[in-house]
């Protein structure tokens, strides 16, 4: 979906463990709701998504690559990550 700038909204899978390199990278998303079962956020995911203003972590969360996100200079991140 990188580059799909009409994108302002996705449903993810309650069973999606990783969200993949730059999958979502401008794009027009301005909230996501991750689903429990994510572990991993690649590299440059949501790269370029300067609408991205809340994002919320599931607990099992163990990776963010660098540059997830990125230029999202409003975000806000619900959960803080124990690392």
């Amino acid at each position: 979906f990188a580059d799909c700038y009409q994108l302002e909204f996705v449903q993810f899978p309650e069973k999606l463990v990783s969200i993949g390199k730059y999958a979502f990278a401008n794009t027009r998303l301005s909230h996501i709701k991750l689903p429990e079962s994510i572990t991993k956020i690649e590299e440059g995911a949501f790269y370029g998504c300067s609408g991205l203003t809340e994002i919320d972590l599931p607990e099992g969360l163990k990776t963010i690559g660098e540059y997830a996100f990125e230029t999202s200079e409003e975000l806000f991140l619900q959960k803080v990550l124990k690392m």
